[in-house]
């Protein structure tokens, strides 16, 4: 099986655009899901949050975490605790932590004088 990533100059940019055409990428990304959705299990057991978001670069996976993760929390985790989370894809771009330090370093100024 020949695959389009090169291991020695992995990239995960290179990963991701890979994932929906090479099989060997989409294997490794579905034992990524497993891997998150296997260290979420104990967090949703535990907290019984009513929504997980999924930010940063693994968002280009799109329905393959969610529905990577969703199955592995539905084999282990409690059928009451699953059925009201929500799993969603954090829709944020690159300039938004720089907006939100810059709305926090306005409201310190302004509000707290």
């Amino acid at each position: 099986m020949e695959s389009a990533l090169d291991m020695e100059h992995f990239s995960l940019d290179a990963f991701l655009d890979a994932v929906h055409t090479d099989k060997a990428a989409r294997i490794v990304a579905d034992q990524l899901c497993k891997n998150i959705g296997q260290a979420l299990s104990a967090v949703v057991t535990l907290l019984n949050p009513s929504m997980i978001v999924f930010g940063g670069a693994l968002n280009k996976l799109d329905a393959i975490l969610l529905t990577g993760v969703r199955r592995v929390l539905e084999l282990n985790c409690f059928a009451g605790a699953l059925q009201e989370l929500k799993l969603e894809l954090a829709r944020s771009d690159e300039f938004d932590t720089a907006r939100g330090a810059a709305l926090r370093m306005r409201d310190k100024v302004w509000l707290e004088e």
